[in-house]
């Protein structure tokens, strides 16, 4: 039995979550349509779509913020994982704790890196839009420290409805992945707006 590895299982898409490449859609004669249309987003997108998340279509730009999240998400579960086997266990093997720790480090490692290019293609993907804007992300003083900074509230909001649609996808509940997305999408384009408009008020880079 071949074990994978991390770079067989992102090559793979993690096992299918994530289409791309020109035979994704050497079936269909016609472009076909990219799925984001949450108002918040924008509305319909008109772009044609480029590659597959969880079976549905994302043009190049709405893809790369959905596969940023999803490996963002990945990654940080994943890290979570490692971390649940807990400091308290003295009965461990010392070489099982050496080799705990090198993935606790390689997987946040990564998901520092994921949750870089998700910040960028935030912003690509959802243009700040003022008339869409949540109401306490405008009226938020970003530059006093707190605990209820929406781009917090929103990160989280988008990385619990990515954990959804994974926990969906792999117990073969597809009919919630539509309505799981809706959710990402406004979860999405108002944790871009965050970031804009943190980034102004602070005058950083997102």
């Amino acid at each position: 039995m071949t074990h994978p590895t991390m770079e067989s299982l992102e090559a793979s898409g993690f096992e299918g979550i994530i289409q791309e490449g020109p035979d994704v859609f050497a079936d269909y004669p016609h472009p076909l349509p990219c799925f984001v249309h949450h108002r918040d987003a924008g509305g319909w997108c008109e772009r044609p779509a480029s590659m597959r998340a969880y079976q549905m279509n994302f043009c190049e730009v709405h893809g790369a913020e959905v596969k940023a999240g999803i490996m963002a998400e990945i990654y940080h579960d994943a890290g979570n994982v490692l971390d649940d086997v807990g400091p308290d266990d003295s009965s461990m093997n010392v070489a099982a704790w050496v080799h705990l720790d090198e993935g606790r480090r390689a997987m946040a490692r990564r998901t520092v890196e994921a949750e870089k290019e998700q910040a960028s293609a935030l912003v690509r993907a959802y243009p700040l839009n003022p008339e869409r804007v949540d109401s306490e992300t405008s009226a938020h003083d970003y530059s006093s420290p707190a605990n209820d900074d929406p781009v917090d509230i929103f990160m989280a909001a988008r990385m619990h409805v990515h954990r959804l649609m994974r926990l969906s996808w792999s117990v073969g509940e597809d009919w919630l992945l539509e309505i799981l997305e809706e959710e990402r999408q406004a979860a999405s384009a108002q944790l871009a707006f965050a970031l804009e408009i943190r980034a102004r008020q602070l005058g950083q880079p997102v």
